[in-house]
């Protein structure tokens, strides 16, 4: 996942480039596997949990998602608020809204966290969709 959370953040945001990497020694996950999150909107194996929760780390070490598990809308938004590659992302608030309600009750906190990044870059892709 750190290639989809870093085109999804600033690229030059060192407390998220150092989370990525603490997370990713913990929970590796290939470049392939985040950019098909990327592309396509969810993971090519969604029965494998390492990437699900390295996205959990992301969120809990950026402060994303609170460690009781909590999405935190907010911290989204501002950190994804330049996704991908600089370039703003029309009805962001609404998509994370959207995405933190459709989560909020998801037990298991790496596959909230999963889920959640799910629905965002589904959103993010429609977006792109009907803009052009």
């Amino acid at each position: 996942m750190s290639v989809f959370l870093c085109s999804v953040c600033s690229q030059n945001d060192a407390k998220f480039n150092e989370a990525r990497s603490e997370c990713n020694q913990t929970f590796p996950t290939a470049n392939e596997v985040e950019l098909h999150l990327i592309n396509l909107g969810s993971l090519p194996d969604e029965s494998d949990k390492t990437p699900m929760c390295f996205v959990h780390c992301v969120m809990e070490k950026t402060g994303m998602m609170t460690e009781e598990g909590v999405l935190v809308a907010e911290k989204f938004v501002e950190i994804l608020k330049t996704f991908p590659n600089g370039t703003e992302v029309e009805g962001l608030d609404k998509m994370v809204e959207k995405c933190v309600e459709e989560n909020s009750n998801q037990e298991e906190h790496c596959d909230k966290a999963y889920e959640f990044a799910k629905c965002l870059m589904s959103e993010e892709i429609l977006q792109q969709h009907k803009d052009e």
